[in-house]
């Protein structure tokens, strides 16, 4: 590598990582694996995990009816359990919930969740601080990159909450950001850089740590070259400072040897997190995965497919295994144990005060490796030829050609496993102290989505809801659980079977406004301790003793369509 390169290299390292910062951290750490830089800060920390590309959530925590006195008229495609036959033959779905210290949450949340002492707690641990959104409209946009890139932006080119909280942290890392989605590209702020992670990284804290790797791509160099390139320059020292040089070496190993501590550590975190999903994969989900699921056959040809076999639908396939659970046997979530494992090590260690998890590619996956023995086209099923075929596939978080069947399989055992990583995040942060508080008390975790959806009354699919966001929030400051937003309830809307799916409704004690994503945000910035990035959008929830509290009434559903609202 020529000397210009190898300067243009360096320059651009150090622009991009705080090398300064790492050093003091590393050489005043009282060992090679601790950073010890754990303080309370003027703003909460912010983790936002994304499911960039709006998978259904009324199985999770989209509360579709949310108290007693709430009118639900059921989709037959939203639903949270199998209706079956005594022979295990599918026959609907039911939308079936329980209460939960006086609040209704679907059937999922009180199935067991593994932890890492190989013993399992109930799901409904995570809602003691729990607080749930609902009812949030996006004011007219459509599509998925405008939409996410207003849950960290709220107004388009501005200002982001992750970059506000970077030009007020005194941490080593600003802020942090996994994936390649609008989402992590919406980050802007006044003074501070953001550390950008691809999720296709083999491991995320050597990436963050190590600001002498390169991957080559783009025309940068490789950490080969990198390398070739200081122990040339380093060489060249020798016989202008051969002491200089030798102390450089010497600073050289020793970064090297305190990053293979720290990421002995990660690896740990990262093994811990791939049991956690690997063993939720494998948990039978009561009413979903608990007993023997039989597709219900119908024998000759069939004109239109998808009105007999739609729910059954993933992507141009329809999966009729004798027993549709085993298509779940090999089924793997991509990124997720990661992503943890990362957030866990730079929380407890103070690194940074936001972190930003969306997915890999435009659209993610909910799981991939979907197998299905007996996988039939639209033109066998037409024929009735009989003909099918080993299929294998991933199921998308934008699930406009997913049944309903596949769906509430797949997005079931996805957010079980979310859960399992939740649980173990939220304990190592409340045993993690700072002064007489606890490190979750000084943290927000945020699960989002662009949108629900709006399901088809064929069960083969699901449009986007621009009309139907939903966001839950877990934090010490939280007492839970709760729930806060309006929705419409309707059993017909424009003659089609809709029912109660998470439309937005006005809420009488905040000016009778919807809920959109700037109050939304203006929530998110009072529980951070931060200024508002739309002025004008007032907050639905506000700080007392820094503990979360409502401004409005708790969530009601609301009689009547959003289409006889917007004709009114």
């Amino acid at each position: 590598m020529k000397r210009r390169s190898f300067l243009y290299t360096i320059g651009a390292i150090g622009s991009i990582y705080p090398i300064k910062e790492l050093l003091k951290l590393i050489t005043h750490a009282p060992n090679s694996s601790s950073f010890s830089r754990l303080e309370r800060s003027e703003t909460r920390n912010y983790f936002q995990f994304n499911m960039y590309g709006g998978p259904t959530r009324w199985n999770y925590d989209h509360l579709l009816k949310p108290f007693d006195e709430d009118i639900f008229y059921q989709h037959p495609m939203v639903g949270n359990e199998f209706v079956t036959s005594s022979s295990g033959e599918i026959q609907s779905l039911a939308y079936n919930i329980r209460k939960y210290k006086q609040v209704n949450v679907p059937t999922l949340w009180h199935n067991h969740i593994p932890t890492t002492s190989n013993d399992q707690v109930k799901m409904t641990n995570l809602l003691d601080n729990c607080l749930m959104v609902r009812g949030i409209h996006h004011g007219g946009l459509t599509g998925h990159p405008m939409v996410c890139s207003k849950l960290i932006a709220p107004s388009l080119g501005g200002m982001s909450i992750n970059g506000v909280l970077a030009d007020r942290s005194q941490k080593p890392f600003k802020s942090i950001s996994i994936g390649n989605t609008p989402l992590n590209r919406a980050y802007k702020s006044h003074h501070s850089s953001a550390t950008n992670i691809n999720s296709d990284h083999v491991n995320y804290l050597h990436y963050l740590l190590d600001p002498l790797s390169g991957d080559g791509k783009k025309g940068l160099p490789s950490t080969k070259e990198i390398e070739s390139a200081i122990d040339e320059a380093l060489d060249n020292l020798k016989t202008s400072n051969n002491s200089l040089s030798n102390d450089l070496h010497s600073a050289r190993r020793f970064f090297r040897q305190s990053i293979d501590g720290l990421l002995a550590d990660y690896d740990l975190l990262l093994k811990k997190y791939k049991d956690l999903i690997s063993r939720a994969l494998k948990t039978r989900i009561e009413g979903v995965t608990s007993n023997k699921l039989v597709p219900k056959l119908h024998a000759g040809k069939i004109e239109n497919v998808d009105q007999v076999y739609g729910a059954y639908k993933l992507i141009d396939k329809y999966l009729l295994d004798d027993d549709l659970r085993t298509i779940l046997d090999d089924v793997e979530i991509e990124t997720m144990a990661q992503e943890f494992a990362l957030t866990e090590y730079v929380l407890i260690n103070g690194l940074s005060s936001s972190i930003v998890v969306s997915c890999k590619n435009e659209i993610g996956n909910i799981l991939k490796n979907i197998i299905s023995k007996r996988a039939y086209s639209e033109e066998s099923l037409k024929s009735a030829d009989g003909k099918f075929r080993t299929n294998i596939v991933a199921a998308s978080f934008d699930s406009h050609a997913t049944g309903s069947y596949i769906n509430l399989l797949t997005t079931s055992q996805y957010y079980l496993s979310l859960a399992s990583c939740l649980n173990e995040l939220i304990s190592r942060l409340k045993e993690t102290k700072i002064g007489n508080i606890s490190l979750f008390d000084e943290t927000l975790i945020h699960i989002s989505s662009e949108f629900d959806r709006i399901p088809d009354d064929l069960l083969c699919g699901s449009a986007h809801n621009e009309q139907a966001h939903s966001s839950t929030f877990y934090s010490g400051a939280i007492k839970g659980p709760q729930v806060v937003g309006n929705i419409f309830t309707s059993l017909n809307s424009s003659n089609k079977k809709w029912g109660t799916i998470g439309n937005s409704a006005p809420i009488k004690s905040f000016n009778n406004q919807r809920l959109n994503i700037g109050h939304l945000s203006s929530s998110i910035a009072a529980v951070l301790r931060i200024n508002p990035l739309i002025k004008r959008a007032n907050p639905f929830l506000e700080l007392k003793n820094e503990q979360v509290h409502l401004t409005v009434d708790k969530a009601q559903n609301i009689e009547g369509a959003y289409e006889d609202f917007i004709n009114s």
